[in-house]
């Protein structure tokens, strides 16, 4: 399960969504291996054991104080709400944007075509680990480095390798 921990009007949490369902996701259905999104602040009755906690930019409220222990977060690599917020809950942590200390970065941009570089491996919706690479990734429409990262990371999470975004 993906969580985009956002308000509705969220641009960054609508354009994930956008590059998720265009490689597979089902929005709260079960689409493959548990690929579902969901929207929102409010925390759902139950939650899966594994998942991604995704915070934007643009999340205004603090997440849950606690999740299942096999959950990762998700944030820009500048986000320094997020990354303290996921300090505070003990969650593993896959960064994404143009630094070079990311765990998912853009390595190359050639018109139409991103190179987006899986630089440390991490534990997939399965536990198995997602080994360091680069995907050649076609960019049909504007999209913003973090948007292009963060949907390569949500992707390999669910063991989907990122086509087009």
């Amino acid at each position: 399960m993906v969580w985009l921990f956002s308000q509705k009007n969220s641009t960054s949490a609508s354009r994930l969504a956008t590059a998720l369902f265009a490689n597979g996701a089902g929005l709260t259905k079960k689409v493959a291996d548990d690929f579902s999104v969901l929207f929102g602040q409010t925390v759902p009755n139950s939650l899966p054991k594994n998942g991604l906690l995704v915070l934007t930019e643009e999340c205004q409220q603090p997440p849950p104080s606690s999740l299942p222990k096999n959950w990762l977060g998700l944030c820009e690599d500048c986000n320094q709400t997020a990354l303290s917020l996921f300090q505070q809950l003990n969650l593993p942590v896959l960064t994404c944007g143009l630094c070079s200390k990311s765990t998912v970065t853009v390595s190359s941009l050639q018109g139409n075509n991103w190179i987006v570089s899986l630089q440390r491996g991490f534990q997939d919706i399965n536990q198995n680990t997602v080994e360091p690479c680069e995907y050649c990734i076609g960019v049909k429409q504007p999209i913003s480095p973090f948007i292009a990262t963060a949907a390569t990371a949500i992707l390999l999470y669910h063991h989907i390798v990122p086509k087009f975004l």
